[in-house]
């Protein structure tokens, strides 16, 4: 996780690519929503939705993304972690289709987990259904968000996304990877000769 951090930072940073970026200008603003869902570093699925706003190479986006275990008829809480990402970074588009976007910013994190033992839900000595309840546990911190995304523009306002994401804080630092859908003003329209 600490190399993909690394890799943003460097990407972010790296005027190299400035000059390989060939999304047509005609519009001062792109912006787009998207979301996406995968596998997570920790047991159970990754999902993200996030709103961003672009102009020239740069953007900056609003991430929510969450982490949780799949959990069915059970009456603890479900263990899971998410965040509230400010993302600022990099865009660079290669061609009419493919996009590649590098970003890193500071979360709100929250984690989710179960607590002490409160009490078991059985009054009588022979008891078939009785449950134990547990408390739910929550621990908040600040962290830094990082993601890399590739989009294949299917259209100037359809895209669809491979995403690499990571949160490093004190409370439970994670990492996803996603398949989803972006929609929006992605690039101009391209006239055909």
């Amino acid at each position: 996780m600490k190399y993909l951090m690394l890799c943003c930072l460097v990407f972010l940073f790296s005027p190299g690519f400035a000059q390989q970026d060939t999304l047509h200008q005609k519009k001062k603003f792109y912006y787009g929503l998207g979301i996406g869902f995968g596998p997570g570093s920790e047991s159970g699925g990754y999902a993200d939705v996030y709103l961003y706003l672009q102009r020239k190479t740069n953007y900056l986006a609003l991430k929510s993304s969450v982490m949780s275990e799949f959990q069915i008829y059970s009456y603890e809480p479900a263990p899971g972690v998410s965040d509230l990402a400010l993302i600022l970074g990099k865009s660079y588009t290669f061609n009419q289709y493919v996009n590649v976007q590098f970003g890193l910013g500071p979360a709100y994190t929250e984690r989710i987990y179960r607590g002490a033992f409160l009490y078991n839900t059985c009054n009588s000595f022979f008891c078939l259904f009785g449950r134990d309840v547990y408390e739910i546990a929550k621990q908040r911190a600040l962290g830094l968000s990082a993601e890399t995304k590739f989009n294949f523009m299917v259209s100037s306002r359809w895209a669809l996304t491979l995403g690499l994401n990571a949160n490093l804080n004190q409370a439970k630092s994670f990492c996803g990877a996603c398949v989803g859908l972006r929609y929006g003003r992605l690039r101009d329209r391209i006239a055909k000769n």
